[in-house]
């Protein structure tokens, strides 16, 4: 078989963000199992701007801004700790609390694939929603967004890739 950058899911796992060095603070954790077909990680088209004048076909200039990238799941057997992770709100024995409003949610994300690299994002934006189907044949399921954002530290990459060893 070639070698290939990514086969197959093995984790997702989210940490909190050191807010000194933007890297994982304390050790990464499983929200749960995830759904099958749930995981892409896509990024938009980058977005071309051309300047043309009036005397010539050909722009003048053309300045690219990169697309965002996303990395969709849903988790199908959420705890109330990943409930907390994902939403906001708290835990007390067990029990997860909603929140009065939507909170913030920020993560690092790691992607462990079943064969291949790692794949590190730093300072993701959280947005989970419930999709829960209470029947025979349907499951509850936290679906969860994650956007690629910034590093609020100088010198961090967004996003990082290891190769497998």
């Amino acid at each position: 078989m070639a070698n290939v950058t990514a086969l197959g899911l093995s984790k997702i796992e989210v940490a909190a963000i050191d807010a000194t060095t933007g890297l994982a603070s304390g050790s990464y954790a499983t929200l749960g199992k995830t759904y099958e077909n749930t995981c892409k990680l896509t990024e938009e088209d980058p977005t071309e701007n051309e300047f043309y004048c009036e005397e010539e076909d050909d722009p003048q200039e053309s300045i690219s801004k990169a697309g965002k990238i996303t990395l969709t799941f849903s988790i199908m057997n959420a705890n109330a700790a990943a409930m907390v992770n994902i939403f906001g709100g708290t835990v007390s024995s067990g029990v997860w609390s909603a929140p009065d409003s939507a909170p913030e949610v920020y993560k690092n994300v790691k992607i462990t694939p079943r064969v291949g690299g790692v794949l590190e994002l730093r300072r993701c934006k959280l947005r989970a929603k419930i999709n829960a189907e209470y029947s025979k044949q349907g499951l509850f399921l936290c679906d969860v967004t994650a956007t690629v954002l910034k590093p609020t530290v100088s010198g961090v990459a967004k996003m990082t890739y290891t190769d497998p060893s």
